[in-house]
């Protein structure tokens, strides 16, 4: 299979109806990526996440806005332009 490419607005988001976070699977194994998954996650503004990632690493790019990651105990401030990496098991929440 060749190679995929998608824009945000070509899927539904799905809410988690407690805090509107939005998440928006672009790539995942319906378009034949059987080892990765990219989401697009939404958290307005005063809302948070928390995270759990199904014995898989993951990795976060923030786009727009700021907030607080807590991971495992520690507190990070997030901006624009950060990357986040976040090892299989690992407990967070973002801020």
């Amino acid at each position: 299979m060749a190679g995929y490419v998608t824009h945000m607005s070509e899927v539904q988001p799905s809410s988690d109806g407690e805090n509107s976070v939005l998440t928006r699977t672009t790539i995942d194994s319906t378009v034949g990526a059987e080892r990765l998954v990219q989401k697009i996650v939404t958290i307005p503004p005063g809302k948070s996440r928390h995270g759990h990632n199904d014995g898989r690493d993951e990795i976060a790019y923030v786009v727009s806005g700021s907030g607080s990651l807590r991971l495992e105990g520690e507190t990070h401030a997030l901006r624009p332009d950060l990357g986040v990496y976040i090892r299989a098991q690992e407990q967070y929440e973002i801020v």
